[in-house]
């Protein structure tokens, strides 16, 4: 794949539309493709930091695992995102979590070596992506404040008004396995489940398998604690 391709990308994505054109050269320069299938990882925590990553299609799952050998998922990396670039941006030699993929994934992997000379020598690279940065940040504050303050069934309105938001009304939308939404939303599946079905039992949803249509949107809002 070319350069070209990888500038395209870089120029699309909101972590790096800020830079001039001859700094998206220079990443594009040391940048590269790389593909991988469905469960196949891309890092794995305490392995040593060697690139950043653009996920251009697919789904990636970002998790550590706790003391108590629970799986927490950290975010879910959708086409277009920006993952990984904590440990580089911060110095970290070895990954402080895992990153999985779940679905075929195409990414762009930017070395980190390479990325830490270019910025040495232009620092406002660093400055222009800053802003950038902050932002993941300020989702990760608003990720704890929900599994700290909210009840499963206020996350899940919540997860679910947000995944069907630009979705017509009674459109369906495709639910990911139970497992990984239920590690998103800081439980288990079963009690997931009961969440579920107390939604259908109310009226909010309706349920085919795995497509769900929302039935009661000021309903789930009022769940969610949304205007």
């Amino acid at each position: 794949m070319s350069v070209p391709l990888l500038l395209e990308n870089f120029r699309q994505c909101f972590f790096f539309d800020a830079l001039a054109e001859e700094d998206l050269q220079a990443l594009a320069g040391m940048a590269g493709f790389r593909q991988y299938s469905a469960g196949q990882p891309v890092f794995s925590e305490g392995e040593p930091v060697e690139a950043f990553f653009l996920l251009v299609s697919g789904l990636v799952q970002a998790y550590k695992m706790g003391p108590d050998g629970k799986e927490v998922v950290l975010h879910l990396v959708q086409p277009g995102e920006v993952f990984a670039e904590y440990p580089v941006f911060g110095g970290l030699s070895h990954y402080p979590a895992s990153a999985l993929c779940l679905e075929p994934v195409t990414l762009i992997a930017i070395p980190a070596l390479s990325f830490k000379a270019l910025v040495s020598d232009k620092p406002e690279i660093l400055l222009a992506m800053l802003a950038r940065f902050s932002k993941r940040i300020q989702e990760f504050g608003t990720m704890i404040e929900d599994l700290s303050l909210r009840s499963v069934d206020a996350r899940l309105a919540k997860y679910l008004l947000a995944t069907s938001e630009h979705s017509s009304p009674g459109q369906s939308i495709v639910l990911m396995q139970k497992k990984t939404l239920a590690a998103i939303l800081g439980t288990v599946p079963e009690t997931l489940s009961r969440a579920f079905k107390r939604f259908r039992q109310q009226g909010l949803i309706r349920m085919e398998g795995t497509t769900l249509a929302i039935q009661d949107r000021d309903g789930l809002q009022a769940l969610a604690g949304q205007d």
